[in-house]
């Protein structure tokens, strides 16, 4: 959990050894980090690796994984409400 990001808060991704992989999805943090306080279970696995030629922020493919307390509905924030126009 990175609290000093100059983009706000942000959930950073690491290797087992501490290399940094990259940062979960901005529409993703505040879901994480409701998770994270209550819950530990959480962790994250490299399932694909693209090519150098790759746009950095799509070089890696992580899946997350883990189980979430009932009280943490993920992408149930305002900014997920559906936009419908008529």
């Amino acid at each position: 959990l990175e609290m000093n990001n100059p983009t706000g808060l942000a959930v950073q991704l690491q290797s087992t050894d501490g290399h940094l992989l990259g940062w979960a999805p901005r529409y993703l943090v505040n879901d994480l980090v409701g998770a994270m306080v209550q819950f530990t279970e959480l962790s994250a696995t490299v399932i694909r690796s693209n090519s150098q030629e790759a746009p950095l922020a799509r070089r890696l493919l992580i899946e997350m994984t883990g189980r979430l307390p009932a009280s943490v509905v993920p992408m149930s924030s305002a900014e997920f409400i559906p936009v419908v126009s008529h």
